[in-house]
């Protein structure tokens, strides 16, 4: 009948979107009331424009549908190589030779639309090509990173194990040598890209010299395992696995030659922390945007939610929150280009970046009401995604102790008074200024640590020393601990040893415990110029800030 027909017409299902607009029409860009872009070159702006375009034309419609299958959407990989931006800094080989600013935006701009693919493009890029490119061999270089510049061989980083997150330097999977070549032997958790790449760098411990090194393990290899994360709520799409490496028989050419301790991967993760940092800027931009056109659309009690005051009071929070961000990240780029920035400013800025990143995606989430529990809508995705950030690439409590520790002088990465050999065996000045720990969460193939020396005589802990310098008693590497100066000498005695030089004298000693700078001007009158040997945390930051330009140099 006709009533029927009307009936049937009015209560017809209005599908997924439920009659408002999905992130499939993804809303224009709005997060910008600042102009903060004209802070960026025309070259930053075109490239940003660029991808922007291609995040909302090409990637957002199809995003909901790998997301709800947790699968990686290989069909968008012609698309991502025609932005050409694989690599992002690393130059030659084919590469892009971005400035980090441009690559930054490339992270935002991507996460802005969907966090997985920003964080594909990061750990293929920033760690797996970055590694290749600062750490690897010539016929490294010529052999993969052409083929990784455009898609067509994917890699991944493989530190973090499933014992071993933020304190990574105490890896234990080991790379003991054979005829021919070296065996691996461990297991590795939460490593971006596995099920995919080609290639594997996976980092192991030396038996022999107790560095941790580098080693290139191919798709295939015997021995390897690659088993898919399921039931992962943040970051669907990045395929992430635990990885099994049970006597895979690597070659002496596959050993990354510039990867003779874990300190080689300071330049790497330094530079990985700033991209990272642009991922919460991205999401909270989406947020916002998704959030402002939905509240204008949908109406309740008469009117748009945007005419609500409470509605207006959180989308100005997302909106200042989402600027203040950006600025804070720009500020850190800019200083990482300038060669200025220190492992304290990056713990800082991804720190508040993934704190305050979590309250845009909570707002947002509570605009969209219960569509925002739908993929179609963004913002529950978003949440999730942002939940992912706020552990991986240094949890936001450890990215706090990194800035606290380069603010206060005071390391406060382990517990006080507690050996590292284990609970209940206690040891004098544990968190005392100069430790040269910085142990980092690592997950999703990422990651950025260090740790204390293992076996030097101030009993900072038995076993494998870990650390890169010179250790008096181990001669495998500087101590790390607390007490111990860069000799292995007890750092009290060797202050009453100065202080009694100085008393026999008739003067008074001005010098710190533990190192050759004088106790006024560190920086300035240090006699080892930055050198890495010096304990003193000024000395420290200035061997830290030579690394980060050295690495620059080579992009």
């Amino acid at each position: 009948s006709d009533l029927g027909m009307a009936t049937q017409n009015r209560f017809a299902p209005l599908g997924q979107s439920g009659g408002y607009t999905t992130m499939e029409t993804f809303p224009n860009f709005s997060a910008d009331t600042l102009h903060c872009h004209e802070l960026l070159s025309q070259e930053e702006q075109a490239l940003r424009l660029r991808v922007r375009e291609v995040m909302e034309k090409q990637v957002a419609p199809v995003i909901p549908k790998y997301w709800e299958r947790a699968e990686f959407p290989f069909e968008l990989l012609p698309v991502l190589r025609d932005l050409n931006v694989a690599g992002g800094p690393v130059k030659g080989y084919g590469c892009p030779g971005l400035s980090p600013m441009s690559f930054g935006m490339v992270m935002a701009e991507a996460a802005r639309v969907d966090c997985s693919i920003s964080t594909f493009l990061l750990a293929h890029g920033s760690l797996a090509m970055a590694t290749l490119l600062h750490l690897g061999s010539d016929k490294h270089k010529q052999e993969l990173l052409p083929g990784m510049a455009e898609l067509r061989t994917l890699g991944a980083w493989a530190l973090t194990e499933p014992d071993n997150g933020s304190d990574a330097s105490g890896l234990r999977t080991t790379a003991t040598r054979v005829p021919g070549g070296w065996r691996l032997d461990g297991r590795k958790r939460w490593i971006g890209n596995a099920t995919v790449a080609d290639v594997i760098i996976v980092w192991a411990r030396n038996t022999e010299s107790g560095q941790v090194n580098a080693f290139l393990v191919r798709k295939g290899a015997p021995g390897l395992r690659v088993v898919k994360m399921h039931h992962k709520l943040s970051h669907r799409l990045m395929q992430n696995g635990d990885v099994a490496l049970e006597g895979v028989v690597v070659s002496e050419e596959d050993r990354l030659p510039g990867a003779d301790s874990f300190q080689a991967t300071a330049g790497i993760l330094a530079w990985s922390r700033v991209m990272v940092a642009w991922q919460p800027v991205g999401v909270a931009a989406g947020l916002y945007d998704m959030a402002a056109r939905y509240c204008r659309e949908r109406k309740q009690f008469g009117a748009p939610l945007a005419a609500y005051q409470i509605t207006q009071e959180k989308l100005v929070r997302m909106l200042s929150t989402t600027q203040a961000m950006w600025t804070l990240t720009w500020r850190l780029t800019r200083l990482y280009e300038s060669g200025r920035m220190t492992p304290g400013m990056a713990g800082m800025v991804k720190a508040h970046n993934s704190l305050r990143g979590r309250e845009v995606a909570a707002l947002g989430r509570e605009l969209l009401g219960s569509n925002g529990l739908l993929a179609d809508f963004l913002a529950g995705k978003a949440l999730a995604d942002m939940e992912g950030i706020h552990s991986y690439e240094g949890t936001y409590e450890v990215n706090t102790l990194v800035a606290g520790r380069e603010i206060t002088g005071y390391a406060a990465f382990k517990a006080a008074g507690v050996r590292a050999t284990g609970p209940g065996k206690q040891q004098q000045g544990q968190g005392q200024a100069g430790d040269s720990s910085a142990p980092m969460q690592s997950s999703m193939g990422m990651g950025w640590g260090g740790g204390p020396c293992q076996g030097c005589p101030c009993g900072a802990g038995g076993g494998t020393c870990s650390c890169g310098s010179t250790c008096s008693t181990c001669s495998k590497g500087s101590c790390g601990s607390d007490t111990c100066d860069k000799e292995g000498q007890n750092k009290a005695e060797r202050a009453a040893q100065l202080g009694a030089a100085a008393v026999s004298s008739g003067g008074s000693s001005s010098r710190t415990q533990g190192c050759e700078c004088p106790g006024q001007e560190p920086v300035a009158s240090c006699r080892r110029g930055g050198n890495s040997a010096c304990a003193c945390t000024p000395c420290k930051q200035q061997a830290e800030q030579r690394r980060l330009g050295q690495a620059r140099s080579k992009m």
